[in-house]
Protein backbone atom coordinates (compact mmCIF):
# COMPACT_ATOMS: atom_id res chain seq x y z
CA UNK A 1 0.00 0.00 0.00
CA UNK A 2 1.46 3.26 -1.06
CA UNK A 3 0.81 6.42 0.95
CA UNK A 4 0.81 9.90 -0.42
CA UNK A 5 3.53 12.31 0.66
CA UNK A 6 1.03 14.25 2.81
CA UNK A 7 -0.03 11.11 4.67
CA UNK A 8 3.62 10.23 5.33
CA UNK A 9 4.32 13.74 6.65
CA UNK A 10 1.26 13.62 8.94
CA UNK A 11 2.34 10.21 10.25
CA UNK A 12 5.90 11.45 10.95
CA UNK A 13 4.56 14.55 12.74
CA UNK A 14 2.18 12.39 14.79
CA UNK A 15 5.01 9.98 15.76
CA UNK A 16 7.32 12.87 16.70
CA UNK A 17 4.61 14.47 18.84
CA UNK A 18 3.97 11.19 20.66
CA UNK A 19 7.71 10.74 21.30
CA UNK A 20 7.97 14.29 22.71
CA UNK A 21 5.01 13.64 24.99
CA UNK A 22 6.62 10.42 26.20
CA UNK A 23 9.94 12.16 26.80
CA UNK A 24 8.23 14.90 28.78
CA UNK A 25 6.39 12.32 30.89
CA UNK A 26 9.61 10.42 31.60
CA UNK A 27 11.67 13.52 32.52
CA UNK A 28 12.69 13.25 36.17
CA UNK A 29 11.27 15.84 38.53
CA UNK A 30 13.84 18.20 40.03
CA UNK A 31 14.16 17.58 43.71
CA UNK A 32 14.32 20.56 46.02
CA UNK A 33 17.62 20.87 47.85
CA UNK A 34 17.19 19.40 51.29
CA UNK A 35 18.10 21.45 54.28
CA UNK A 36 21.03 19.86 56.02
CA UNK A 37 21.80 20.32 59.68
CA UNK A 38 25.45 20.72 60.47
CA UNK A 39 27.03 18.79 63.30
CA UNK A 40 26.69 21.68 65.73
CA UNK A 41 23.25 22.77 64.42
CA UNK A 42 24.52 26.34 64.23
CA UNK A 43 23.30 26.95 60.71
CA UNK A 44 20.69 25.48 58.41
CA UNK A 45 21.69 25.55 54.75
CA UNK A 46 19.42 27.78 52.70
CA UNK A 47 18.80 28.35 49.00
CA UNK A 48 17.49 31.84 49.76
CA UNK A 49 20.08 34.63 49.40
CA UNK A 50 20.97 36.37 52.68
CA UNK A 51 19.50 39.75 51.71
CA UNK A 52 16.19 38.17 50.73
CA UNK A 53 16.14 36.00 53.86
CA UNK A 54 16.56 39.12 56.00
CA UNK A 55 13.74 40.89 54.14
CA UNK A 56 11.48 37.90 54.77
CA UNK A 57 12.56 37.50 58.42
CA UNK A 58 10.26 38.27 61.32
CA UNK A 59 10.30 41.78 62.79
CA UNK A 60 12.01 40.36 65.87
CA UNK A 61 14.92 38.93 63.83
CA UNK A 62 15.16 42.14 61.76
CA UNK A 63 15.44 44.07 65.03
CA UNK A 64 18.31 41.86 66.26
CA UNK A 65 20.02 42.15 62.87
CA UNK A 66 19.82 45.95 62.86
CA UNK A 67 20.93 46.22 66.48
CA UNK A 68 23.99 43.99 65.97
CA UNK A 69 24.92 45.48 62.60
CA UNK A 70 24.71 49.04 63.96
CA UNK A 71 26.94 48.08 66.88
CA UNK A 72 29.60 46.61 64.60
CA UNK A 73 29.44 49.55 62.20
CA UNK A 74 29.88 51.98 65.11
CA UNK A 75 33.59 51.11 65.24
CA UNK A 76 36.01 53.15 63.12
CA UNK A 77 37.22 51.49 59.94
CA UNK A 78 34.77 48.55 60.01
CA UNK A 79 33.37 47.72 56.59
CA UNK A 80 30.68 45.25 55.69
CA UNK A 81 29.92 43.23 52.58
CA UNK A 82 26.87 41.16 51.73
CA UNK A 83 27.09 37.92 49.76
CA UNK A 84 24.53 35.26 48.93
CA UNK A 85 25.44 33.31 52.06
CA UNK A 86 25.77 36.10 54.60
CA UNK A 87 27.26 39.40 55.65
CA UNK A 88 30.84 39.90 56.80
CA UNK A 89 32.37 42.68 58.86
CA UNK A 90 36.07 43.42 58.45
CA UNK A 91 38.65 45.87 59.71
CA UNK A 92 41.52 46.44 57.27
CA UNK A 93 40.69 43.15 55.54
CA UNK A 94 40.65 41.14 58.79
CA UNK A 95 37.37 39.37 59.60
CA UNK A 96 35.66 40.45 62.83
CA UNK A 97 32.23 38.86 62.55
CA UNK A 98 29.89 37.14 60.14
CA UNK A 99 26.09 36.97 59.94
CA UNK A 100 24.12 34.21 58.23
CA UNK A 101 20.42 33.54 57.94
CA UNK A 102 18.93 30.23 57.00
CA UNK A 103 16.23 28.87 59.22
CA UNK A 104 17.97 30.78 62.03
CA UNK A 105 19.86 34.06 62.37
CA UNK A 106 23.45 33.21 63.32
CA UNK A 107 26.39 35.44 64.19
CA UNK A 108 29.96 34.19 64.30
CA UNK A 109 32.91 36.01 65.86
CA UNK A 110 36.56 35.78 64.87
CA UNK A 111 38.80 35.42 67.88
CA UNK A 112 42.21 34.18 68.85
CA UNK A 113 40.63 32.97 72.12
CA UNK A 114 37.98 30.65 70.69
CA UNK A 115 37.76 28.22 73.61
CA UNK A 116 37.87 30.98 76.23
CA UNK A 117 35.06 32.91 74.53
CA UNK A 118 32.99 29.78 74.03
CA UNK A 119 33.24 28.92 77.72
CA UNK A 120 32.77 32.45 79.04
CA UNK A 121 29.72 33.23 76.90
CA UNK A 122 28.38 29.68 76.46
CA UNK A 123 28.81 29.90 72.70
CA UNK A 124 28.98 27.12 70.14
CA UNK A 125 32.23 26.47 68.32
CA UNK A 126 31.04 25.96 64.77
CA UNK A 127 32.42 23.29 62.49
CA UNK A 128 30.43 24.73 59.58
CA UNK A 129 32.62 25.76 56.65
CA UNK A 130 30.75 29.07 56.44
CA UNK A 131 32.08 30.00 59.88
CA UNK A 132 35.60 28.59 59.60
CA UNK A 133 37.17 32.03 60.23
CA UNK A 134 34.54 33.12 62.77
CA UNK A 135 33.87 29.94 64.75
CA UNK A 136 32.41 31.38 67.97
CA UNK A 137 28.73 31.33 67.02
CA UNK A 138 25.43 32.30 68.56
CA UNK A 139 21.92 31.63 67.33
CA UNK A 140 20.27 34.98 67.96
CA UNK A 141 16.66 34.45 68.99
CA UNK A 142 16.33 36.56 72.12
CA UNK A 143 17.32 39.98 73.42
CA UNK A 144 19.55 38.27 75.98
CA UNK A 145 21.61 36.63 73.23
CA UNK A 146 21.81 39.92 71.32
CA UNK A 147 23.07 41.60 74.51
CA UNK A 148 25.77 38.92 74.90
CA UNK A 149 26.86 39.53 71.29
CA UNK A 150 27.06 43.28 71.90
CA UNK A 151 29.12 42.60 75.04
CA UNK A 152 31.54 40.51 72.97
CA UNK A 153 31.84 43.32 70.42
CA UNK A 154 32.43 46.02 73.04
CA UNK A 155 34.87 43.99 75.12
CA UNK A 156 36.50 41.02 73.42
CA UNK A 157 36.62 42.26 69.80
CA UNK A 158 37.42 45.81 70.87
CA UNK A 159 40.43 44.59 72.86
CA UNK A 160 41.67 42.00 70.36
CA UNK A 161 41.41 44.22 67.27
CA UNK A 162 42.06 47.56 69.02
CA UNK A 163 38.71 48.96 67.90
CA UNK A 164 37.59 52.52 68.65
CA UNK A 165 34.10 53.98 68.43
CA UNK A 166 33.37 56.58 65.75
Amino acid sequence: VEATQEEVKEEIVADTTEEKEQVVEKAPQKKAKKQVKKADSSLIESEVPFAQAMLEATDKIKGFYNQLKNELMSFEGVKNSITKKGETFKLNGVLLAKFAKGERFVIGFASNKVNTLAEKYEATISTDKLFDLAPVTFIVKSQATAKVCIDIMNNELKEQFDLTKK
